[in-house]
């Protein structure tokens, strides 16, 4: 189990208070992740955060049907709306946004770093924040051509901007994060970026 699922798990198995009470997900989709992270901590309650309405009448459906309906809320909003209406990461201990910040780069760019300080104040003490993104260019063998390729698809198809792990990491401490790590993801261009709140 790799990603912000398996972080949790293994933070959670190392430390029996570490389980995670309030997740929000930024660009849930269907909130397939909340689910499994629902199902697996009994205690924990969720936010589901898409702009894509049936997504969100999916991820309702789907909560139901695991049995974790009543702990998932699930909000028919943009993540940008965060910079201005923080409401939803209120007093979350995890904030996760998969494939979502790199649609709002070069264009929203400071609409997304409003974003990051609205998650950082919102974090409880101890709190963090998962982004999972591609990484442009990226030049080791195994990742080099696929990045290549999705570096250029998002770039020009796209318009949009795929951040360097480097500032990724400026990023996020820019926004007053005490620490920042970038952690490689099984596929390739894959990387989950933690920052945490002390």
């Amino acid at each position: 189990m790799g990603g912000i699922h398996g972080l949790l798990s293994r933070r959670a198995g190392h430390h029996s208070r570490a389980a995670p009470q309030h997740v929000v997900d930024l660009g849930a989709g269907t909130a397939r992740l909340l689910v499994n992270i629902l199902r697996e901590f009994p205690g924990s309650t969720a936010v589901a955060l898409e702009i894509d309405a049936p997504s969100c009448e999916e991820a309702r459906r789907a909560a139901e049907r695991a049995g974790v309906g009543d702990r998932l809320t699930v909000m028919v909003r943009s993540v940008q709306s965060v910079a201005t209406d923080p409401s939803p990461v209120a007093d979350a201990d995890v904030i996760h946004a998969g494939f979502v910040f790199h649609d709002m780069m070069p264009d929203e760019e400071d609409l997304a770093d409003g974003v990051l300080r609205q998650c950082r104040d919102a974090l409880n003490p101890g709190g963090l924040l998962a982004i999972t993104d591609a990484a442009p260019y990226v030049t080791n063998e195994r990742e080099r051509r696929f990045s290549a390729a999705v570096t250029y698809f998002h770039k020009e198809f796209m318009g949009r901007r795929l951040l360097t792990d480097e500032e990724w990491q400026a990023k996020l401490t820019a926004a007053g994060f005490s620490s920042v790590e970038t952690v490689p993801l099984r596929f390739p261009t894959g990387r989950l970026h933690i920052a945490r709140k002390i």
